[in-house]
């Protein structure tokens, strides 16, 4: 009976990798040719009438260029790097393509692409993976076992997988907060009058997916043009603010587009680090 199960519990888990490897083919594959088909590009040119950011939403910030298409007045919205972002100003006009109505730079294409095929070829691997056991007994199974017997694993690797799987996981879990909170800790901040132009509340799903509160904020700078930011906030703060407040934000120096409140800080610690 124990045999059985453990028999079962095996195929479950190689099936799982190669549905995990299919669905990882699925979606990126998807993402890039409904963003991008029919392949028809047309060269033209558009103007950046608006930028905005993303802070706490996900594991690395993420800016936006809104961009004006001039041949046929369409818009679209394009990700682009924080240098892009602070060093392209509202107005200025930028070269790209045109495909069903959407503006496209060349660097936004071979950007995707090489994401788009990098996660194609670890969909593949798992997906091949999966299905080894399934395979025995074949000429494909013999290579692959061949190719693994031909590589010296260090003695203590297979002990440390344990380790590195669980560092990938705190990581993944932690890792944004860490490097929000070194974001503002460990550089230099100014501090301006922000208005709530939304409020936002993703619910969550199941027992480890809470619920996400979210205020689109805009302000003006001296010297820059106006920033746009939607931010991820506590509840407390959801339920004290209604869309039209005015509040007060802090925003890096040398980054207006890197948003937060002053209550994620401690300005007694910010002093510490500082010195």
């Amino acid at each position: 009976m124990l045999f059985i199960l453990k028999k079962v519990c095996i195929h479950s888990f190689f099936i799982l990798v190669s549905l995990s490897g299919i669905l990882l083919i699925g979606l990126f594959g998807y993402s890039f040719f409904s963003s991008y088909y029919p392949f028809s590009f047309e060269k033209t040119t558009g103007v950046v009438i608006h930028k905005k950011s993303e802070i706490g939403l996900s594991f690395f910030p993420k800016y936006y260029t809104i961009v004006l298409d001039e041949s046929d007045g369409s818009f679209s919205q394009n990700k682009v790097n924080k240098r892009t972002m602070i060093s392209t100003p509202i107005g200025e006009r930028v070269s790209g393509y045109k495909s069903e109505r959407q503006f496209f730079t060349s660097k936004q294409i071979v950007t995707d692409f090489l994401i788009t095929l990098l996660f194609i070829i670890v969909g593949i691997v798992l997906f091949l993976l999966g299905i080894l056991i399934y395979i025995k007994n074949t000429r494909l199974y013999r290579s692959v076992q061949r190719w693994m017997k031909s590589i010296r694993v260090h003695k203590d690797f297979s002990q440390s997988i344990k380790y590195i799987l669980l560092a990938g996981a705190i990581i993944y879990l932690f890792g944004g907060q860490f490097l929000h909170l070194c974001q503002i800790y460990l550089k230099q901040h100014d501090e301006t009058l922000a208005k709530i132009v939304e409020t936002e509340h993703q619910p969550g799903y199941g027992k480890y997916s809470t619920s996400t509160y979210i205020f689109t904020l805009n302000y003006d700078l001296d010297g820059h043009d106006s920033v746009e930011a939607k931010i991820k906030v506590s509840k407390d703060m959801y339920d004290s603010y209604e869309e039209g407040t005015t509040i007060t934000v802090y925003y890096q120096e040398n980054n207006p587009y890197y948003t937060f409140l002053p209550s994620e800080i401690n300005p007694n610690l910010k002093s510490v680090l500082k010195h």
